[in-house]
C-alpha cells in the first residue's frame, strides 16, 4: 500500500488516548472562539491529526491503527468532555474508514493512497439527485448540513437516483 508503510512505524508508538488528554486544555481554552466560528481551527484540526484521531478506524494495512469501538469511544469522550464541537467533528471524521469499507477496494485503495488520515464529512439527507448520464451520473442539490465539511478530504451526499427525470427504484433486498 503506498502511503501507508510511511506511517506503520509510527502507528505503534501513538497513544491517542495519551495526547487528546494532552490537548485537552488548549481545547477548553478555544471553546468560546470555536462556538462563535462556528467551526473548529484548521491548526486544531491538524493538532487532532498528529494525535492519530482520524486514523483511529483506519485499517493497519492502510496505516492506520484499527481502535476496536471501545478504545475510539473513550477518545471520542474525552474531546467531547473539552469541547462538544470538536467531540462531534472529530468522531464523524474519524468514522470515514467504517462508512467507506462498502466501496470496491480499489476505490478505498485510493483514498488512502496518500494518508492514513482521511477526513470525511457528508450528509444522510438525500437533498440532491443523480440522474443517468453518458458515462456516469449527473449530481445536483444543496445538502442541509454537514458537520466537518470544511476540513473534509472527501464529502459524501445521499442522492435520489433518477433516469430521465423521474426516480429510479434500486434493488430490493428480501429481510434475512
Amino acid at each position: 500500500m503506498v502511503g501507508a508503510m510511511d506511517h506503520q512505524n509510527q502507528q505503534r508508538s501513538i497513544d491517542v488516548l495519551g495526547q487528546v488528554r494532552a490537548l485537552r486544555p488548549l481545547i477548553e481554552e478555544r471553546a468560546a472562539a470555536i462556538e462563535a466560528q462556528r467551526e473548529l481551527p484548521q491548526d486544531l484540526i491538524e493538532e487532532l491529526r498528529r494525535c492519530g484521531v482520524f486514523r483511529m478506524y483506519t485499517p493497519k494495512s492502510h496505516g492506520g491503527l484499527e481502535y476496536d469501538l471501545l478504545d475510539s469511544l473513550e477518545v471520542v469522550t474525552e474531546l467531547t468532555a473539552a469541547d462538544g464541537s470538536v467531540g462531534w467533528v472529530s468522531m464523524i471524521g474519524s468514522a470515514t474508514p467504517c462508512l467507506l469499507c462498502g466501496l470496491p477496494r480499489t476505490i478505498f485503495d485510493t483514498i488512502y493512497a496518500s494518508t492514513p488520515e482521511v477526513i470525511q464529512a457528508g450528509s444522510t439527507v438525500p437533498a440532491g439527485t443523480a440522474e443517468r448520464a453518458e458515462g456516469g451520473d449527473r449530481v445536483t442539490g444543496r445538502w442541509p448540513f454537514a458537520s466537518g465539511c470544511r476540513h473534509a478530504d472527501w464529502m459524501v451526499g445521499l442522492c435520489v437516483v433518477t433516469e430521465n427525470g423521474s426516480s429510479r427504484p434500486g434493488p430490493f433486498r428480501k429481510p434475512r
